[in-house]
């Protein structure tokens, strides 16, 4: 496993599911974040946890990944509070639920 520690690591949709987990994961291992998402509330509330179990520096930038600018602001955020971004971790994503009879 490589070691993160001190690693700039930008986590797209780490407001829950599986971004959430990483950001953990991340944090444990002592890595600086940049966690975003559009959900901005819950968002505060994850970067809270990682800074708690190990993160040394973890910002959050709310965001929606479908606008290019948005895209921009979450790398110039990285960029401008850390310097460098060392791993992007693009996991923002949506899912819809509907019955199959509606497509048929």
């Amino acid at each position: 496993t490589e070691d993160v520690a001190g690693k700039v690591v930008v986590i797209t949709g780490a407001a829950s599911g599986i971004g959430e987990q990483l950001a953990y994961e991340y944090a444990r291992r002592r890595a600086r974040l940049v966690l975003a998402d559009i959900r901005g509330k819950i968002l505060t509330k994850v970067a809270d946890t990682c800074r708690e179990i190990g993160s040394p520096d973890t910002v959050t930038v709310t965001a929606d990944v479908t606008d290019v600018n948005d895209c921009k602001r979450i790398v110039d955020s990285a960029i401008s509070h850390f310097r460098r971004l060392d791993h992007l971790v693009s996991n923002a994503g949506i899912a819809s639920v509907s019955r199959v009879e509606e497509y048929v």
